[in-house]
């Protein structure tokens, strides 16, 4: 293995520690991701003329109903979670609480998210939820929103797959002929000695791909909300495609792809849902400059009739 290879390989997924409390490079890197998207929400925020304090609050809706969905999803559909026997608080206590592992079929392994284990998929969910009961209470139109958040969250999404990178996990099918074995096409897993299909940095590249086309597209355009179908289409439709090469991918005992039947009805969700939702904007707009230009024709002859 050359040397540019050994650095992309067998990372250190531990960050740093402090006493009993292990810092793990992904909850690192994606707290990273969640303080840059922050930032990001602000400034185009701005652009939009709403305030800082606001998106701010914004950002307080999101995230923790985003991390909740992120792990409820991700429990779901794994039935090894299940079932559950015990609490398992005192057991984790008695055993030394943070930094050791919960007891297995107790009710405190289902929200042990420091020990890994959160799906993109709910943690839109939870996002959107969170920026729908902003909007309602903050009287924010929702699709405004929508377009300010939305390739924030794919660049965020682009940036916590490196945490992927360092844990050794989302990776794909093996690669066993050497002409291949190089990164960006491979990364070499350390824990099973091979090299496997570098997906995370497939979907690192379409996710900051994607982020810069949904920003590009929707930053001037009059139909607010596009963004939630554009992203509905560029992201299930990779992650449709990812689940053929990734080993992960969670499958049911028929060996049908939950995920990857998901995701290709996101994926249709977003392309027809995108057209016909942009139509429907167009004639809106058309229909209230109609009403705009009758308006300005009335007031005009009004005028005319005072003179």
């Amino acid at each position: 293995m050359n040397l540019f290879g050994y650095l992309l390989s067998a990372p250190n997924n531990v960050a740093f520690t402090i006493g009993r409390l292990t810092v793990q490079w992904y909850g690192l890197i994606l707290t990273s991701a969640m303080v840059l998207g922050l930032v990001c929400i602000i400034l185009l925020g701005k652009e939009q003329k709403i305030k800082s304090d606001d998106m701010i609050t914004l950002f307080l809706y999101i995230i923790p109903l985003a991390v909740i969905f992120a792990r409820l999803v991700y429990v779901i559909v794994r039935p090894e979670y299940f079932p559950i026997n015990s609490i398992g608080i005192k057991e984790w206590i008695e055993n030394g609480g943070i930094g050791t592992p919960t007891p297995e079929n107790s009710l405190i392994n289902l929200f042990a998210i420091w020990e890994g284990g959160i799906t993109i998929v709910g943690g839109v969910i939870g996002g959107l939820l969170g920026g729908w009961l902003f909007s309602r209470k903050y009287k924010i139109k929702f699709s405004t929103l929508a377009d300010i958040c939305v390739p924030v969250l794919l660049m965020c999404q682009a940036i916590g797959r490196w945490g992927n990178y360092m844990n050794q996990e989302a990776y794909g099918l093996v690669v066993t002929d050497p002409k291949w074995q190089w990164f960006p096409f491979a990364v070499y897993i350390d824990a099973v000695g091979e090299w496997h299909l570098a997906t995370f940095f497939y979907a690192f590249v379409i996710n900051l791909l994607g982020a810069l086309a949904i920003y590009l597209c929707t930053r001037k355009n009059k139909v607010k909300g596009l963004a939630v179908f554009m992203y509905l289409a560029i992201y299930c439709t990779k992650r449709f495609f990812m689940e053929f090469i990734r080993l992960d991918a969670v499958k049911t005992d028929g060996g049908i792809g939950v995920t990857q039947v998901a995701m290709l009805i996101g994926a249709l969700i977003g392309v027809v849902g995108g057209i016909l939702y942009y139509k429907h904007g167009v004639l809106d707009l058309k229909r209230a400059e109609i009403k705009e230009e009758i308006a300005a024709a009335q007031e005009k002859a009004i005028a005319g009739k005072k003179l």
